[in-house]
């Protein structure tokens, strides 16, 4: 089907996965059917999709780095929250819980990556949450400061989320770059679980 597509049908089908965060995912698929039903054109396209996407997330994911040491050298504790939920995709901005006060994440936002506020909306406001647009990085930085949830209303989640931080997890982390590894990041809960269940295996073995 995808093979009798026009260039404007498929940047249709590009923007539709991209929408539900499997963009990367999606074209592998795409391109290793294509290549094995005799498509050359619609493989070439896929994998050209490919690298413009995985160039966008390496950039992504470096930024995210360097946000994460320089909040923590200013202060800041910081966990990676929702952004590689999707991984190998990336969502279509870069989420961020940190403990520390909201002068703090500013400051540092702005003198380190010349950051600028984006307008907040009263969602925003009740979820005490900021948006930060950055020069050179597409995606906006959302940071949580204290509070999860639409209305800020899970305090005591987000101390847990202090509390369960990981800087390092390779097992759950299998197969993602090492530079994925050394973020901080906390466990979603599907993650978790399965972790969880492979260590009961094998304390039963």
């Amino acid at each position: 089907y995808l093979s009798t597509l026009n260039d404007s049908e498929l940047s249709d089908f590009l923007r539709v996965a991209d929408i539900h965060h499997v963009s990367v995912r999606a074209l592998q698929v795409v391109a290793d059917a294509a290549d094995t039903l005799g498509h050359p054109q619609l493989a070439r396209w896929c994998e050209s999709a490919l690298t413009t996407e995985r160039a966008r997330i390496e950039r992504a994911i470096g930024f995210l780095e360097r946000i994460c040491q320089a909040l923590e050298a200013g202060g800041c504790n910081v966990s990676v929250i929702k952004s590689l939920d999707h991984w190998p995709d990336l969502g279509s901005d870069l989420d961020l819980y940190t403990s520390g006060d909201e002068h703090t994440v500013a400051r540092v936002m702005t003198e380190e990556f010349n950051a600028e506020r984006e307008p907040r909306s009263w969602g925003d406001r009740l979820a005490n949450k900021w948006n930060f647009s950055i020069p050179g990085l597409p995606e906006l930085v959302e940071i949580h400061v204290q509070y999860l949830g639409q209305t800020g209303e899970h305090l005591d989640l987000a101390r847990r989320v202090e509390r369960c931080r990981l800087a390092h997890r390779p097992a759950a982390l299998l197969g993602r770059p090492k530079v994925v590894n050394r973020l901080p990041v906390v466990l979603r809960v599907p993650e978790a679980a399965a972790l969880v269940e492979r260590a009961l295996r094998g304390a039963l073995r």
